[in-house]
């Protein structure tokens, strides 16, 4: 599984021409704002 995590996040590089650093950061921003809108929909219910 981790080779073909490896492997996804080679082919999303070579896709958005950024580094893999700024890659995994973008996709942990938008998974942590995923996550508080979750939060605030769970604390109004």
């Amino acid at each position: 599984m981790s080779i073909y995590a490896a492997f996804q996040l080679e082919c999303l590089q070579l896709k958005h021409k950024v580094n893999h650093f700024a890659l995994r950061s973008r996709i942990y921003v938008k998974a942590l704002k995923q996550a508080m809108s979750e939060l605030h929909l769970l604390k109004a219910a």
